[in-house]
């Protein structure tokens, strides 16, 4: 319900955005945008017979982690190297 407000709004600013130009008519696919992905989210409503999505939940939810862990530690070391005397390079 939230993610279709914010397709509905974002198609909405889109196709407004594309007919300031008097001789633009925006394409149908970007105003029927949130028609394709309901049809979408309606024909993936039965795979979760076949997929754990919580296992699924779970490794993407590992991997962002490992991610960001990587980005943090990359972040301390440039702030490392930028005190005097410490030296390094990141």
């Amino acid at each position: 319900m939230i993610a279709e407000f914010w397709i509905n709004l974002g198609t909405s600013i889109s196709v407004w955005f594309a007919s300031l130009w008097p001789d633009f008519t925006p394409p149908a696919w970007v105003s029927g945008f949130p028609d394709r992905v309901n049809s979408l989210l309606s024909s993936l409503s039965g795979v979760g017979v076949w997929a754990e999505w919580g296992y699924i939940a779970g490794v993407v939810a590992f991997v962002i982690v490992v991610y960001i862990s990587g980005f943090v530690i990359r972040f301390a070391r440039w702030v490392w190297s930028l005190i005097p005397l410490v030296g390094g390079g990141s």
